[in-house]
């Protein structure tokens, strides 16, 4: 950019110029300028040719300047200066493709922005939350989608258009987007299991409510009505020796449940060890990790949830709270789960394009092959007749 002292500079000298009268001239003209002049980014050449401009007219103004100079500049001057700047603005406005690369570069500011914000609360949620969070997939492969869309309007900003080229942007663009999409669906599928789960260990919860309640008051005052022992003393007792029952049950099933808290704890450990071994070559926080740890989440979720069904007496407000964990949990690692399916699928079906686009290069490879292979033949068959030397043998018969 060139700078108002270089406009200044570009006024010849000449012999009057320490006249107070040409130098008041000089700086009316200069702040004219300064008024007009708007801090704008500009091409250099577009600047360069501008300011040669502006000096042309301030130097013919100043050469054909008057003895006394008038308090202000002349309206002709005025208009045309103002006739100048309108034209440098007509000329420096930015074209529709430009605005459009422009626009594209400020959503992948704000798409990086995003991400970063999603990236620094999921390291502060952890390990409440997995290290990497859908929200934050999505949010990095929004950036993703926004470059490509850059990239594609940059590719048809260009004067001329390479056609192929655009193409390939475009497909980009929609093979990110398809990407973006399965990550949204992901998640509206998880919002609804997660709602599911709820509303089912809610009806859940209601139901086993009634039973023991139906239970509870013929077991009190109207045990014969239900028919279910004919009343005799005998069913009684044995229903007394079957009272210790659930509670060893119960002890069973806590068992089982911290031991396969254990088990999961040991699983996500060893993969945490085969991620640290793998690194740089693999993500240092893989989905199989990702899923391991998520198990050991559901197992803890589990275990609660049995000791707290072992209490006696049962907190029906703590059991519901810990059966909606679990389900919440468990939801958490279908997705994972789903994840995991949906990236071997593509990954198979990357492979398969691929390998279909190969047969398809291969193709035209082989069939210019056969049509110059016979030509070069024929040549090198011609030198080898005359090379032996039967010719001259047979001539050498004939004098004999």
């Amino acid at each position: 950019h060139a700078t108002e002292n270089e406009r200044t500079t570009q006024v010849p000298t000449s012999s009057n110029r320490g006249k107070p009268e040409r130098r008041k001239a000089a700086e009316q003209f200069d702040e004219y300028i300064n008024k007009m002049i708007q801090l704008d980014k500009r091409k250099h050449t577009q600047n360069l040719a501008f300011n040669i401009k502006l000096s042309r007219i301030k130097t013919e103004y100043l050469n054909g300047l008057k003895e006394k100079s008038e308090a202000e500049l002349p309206s002709k001057i005025k208009a045309e200066l103002d006739a100048a700047f309108k034209q440098f603005k007509k000329d420096t406005l930015p074209t529709e493709p430009e605005k459009k690369v422009a626009e594209a570069q400020k959503k992948v500011e704000e798409a990086e922005k995003k991400a970063k914000a999603q990236k620094e609360e999921d390291r502060r949620n952890y390990p409440t939350n997995t290290y990497k969070t859908l929200e934050l997939e999505i949010a990095e492969f929004d950036v993703e989608v926004k470059k490509a869309e850059l990239e594609l309007v940059k590719e048809e900003a260009k004067k001329p258009l390479n056609e192929g080229t655009i193409k390939q942007a475009k497909e980009k663009v929609e093979s990110k987007k398809a990407e973006a999409t399965r990550l949204e669906n992901i998640k509206t599928d998880r919002k609804k299991a997660e709602e599911e789960a709820k509303r089912k260990a809610d009806a859940k919860e209601q139901d086993e409510s009634k039973r023991r309640t139906k239970r509870a008051v013929p077991g009190e005052l109207a045990t014969p009505d239900k028919k279910e022992n004919d009343a005799e003393s005998s069913d009684s007792s044995v229903g007394e020796e079957t009272l210790p029952s659930p509670s060893l049950k119960s002890g069973k099933k806590v068992a089982e449940a911290e031991k396969k808290v254990e088990e999961a704890e040991k699983k996500a450990k060893a993969q945490k060890e085969e991620d640290r071994r793998n690194y740089p070559s693999n993500t240092y926080f893989s989905l199989e990790l990702e899923i391991s740890e998520s198990d050991v989440e559901v197992k803890k979720a589990e275990f609660e949830l049995v000791k707290e069904e072992a209490k006696e007496p049962r907190n029906e407000e703590k059991v519901k709270q810990a059966k909606a964990k679990v389900e919440s949990k468990k939801a958490v690692a279908t997705r994972l789960e789903n994840i995991k399916t949906d990236r071997k699928k593509a990954e198979e079906e990357a492979k398969r394009k691929a390998a279909e686009e190969d047969k398809v290069k291969e193709k035209p490879a082989e069939q210019p092959q056969p049509a110059p292979a016979p030509q070069p033949e024929k040549p090198t068959e011609e030198p080898e007749n005359p090379a032996p030397a039967p010719k001259p043998e047979k001539p050498a018969e004939q004098p004999q």
